[in-house]
């Protein structure tokens, strides 16, 4: 585990990052289980597509997930009593409240593939390869405390960089619920005041690296690497 300061979510994500030692990176957050094989399918889509990763659905549950959580406001997949069985046991019994990317959500056709365009990833059950981090600088640091751009971010550059996203629609993440769904309260906000003021920043920012009057790395000092 890598301990950062929470006000910092990007701050956090490159953290992690330039700590990673391996090809593919998969983004997860310590509230959401996952199945035995989702690492290795990520692993082996990623070798099977050259120049894609995987994307995958995002399952949100009620909450409280339970009537007496065995943690302090926090279920976290991490901890030893959060065993395949127990989450088994625990999801047959919970009906997710809506699946997140399902419907309209951007997909698209690519060669067979249902691709998910990089505004529509989230990171969470994503996967994207050291090397296309390494491109990007990771995530921008600028964006700290701007809620839901992030991701849209690093998925734009990595559009861009020439990287792709493949939707695979069984792979499913499960969500306990967490209440509330707003902002860390003081989190640092270094580049933008509201989420519309960062995605319009994102935006105009990928029709200049489009241009080739910026590179797709995030500046330095603001990266993960550099």
């Amino acid at each position: 585990k890598i301990k950062t300061d929470i006000h910092d979510n990007a701050s956090g994500w490159n953290t992690a990052i330039a700590a990673a030692r391996g090809e593919l990176v998969c983004f997860l957050i310590d509230y959401c289980w996952v199945y035995p094989d989702w690492l290795r399918d990520h692993w082996e889509f990623y070798h099977r597509n050259p120049g894609w990763s995987m994307s995958g659905y995002f399952d949100r549950y009620q909450y409280p997930p339970m009537e007496e959580p065995p943690i302090e406001n926090l279920f976290s997949m991490f901890e030893e009593w959060f065993t395949d069985e127990y989450a088994q046991k625990y999801f047959a019994a919970n009906e997710p409240l809506y699946c997140e990317r399902k419907g309209g959500a951007g997909i698209m056709q690519h060669d067979g593939k249902i691709e998910m365009p990089g505004e529509k990833i989230y990171l969470v059950n994503d996967s994207i390869p050291m090397k296309v981090l390494r491109k990007l600088n990771g995530l921008d640091e600028l964006l700290n405390g701007t809620y839901g751009i992030i991701d849209v971010d690093v998925g734009i550059r990595a559009n861009l960089a020439g990287h792709r996203f493949c939707l695979n629609p069984q792979s499913v993440i499960a969500r306990f619920g967490m209440p509330g769904e707003k902002p860390i309260p003081g989190a640092k906000k270094k580049r933008t005041g509201t989420p519309e003021d960062a995605y319009r920043f994102v935006q105009d920012r990928a029709e200049r690296i489009r241009r080739g009057e910026e590179p797709v790395a995030v500046p330095k000092n603001f990266g993960a690497f550099e």
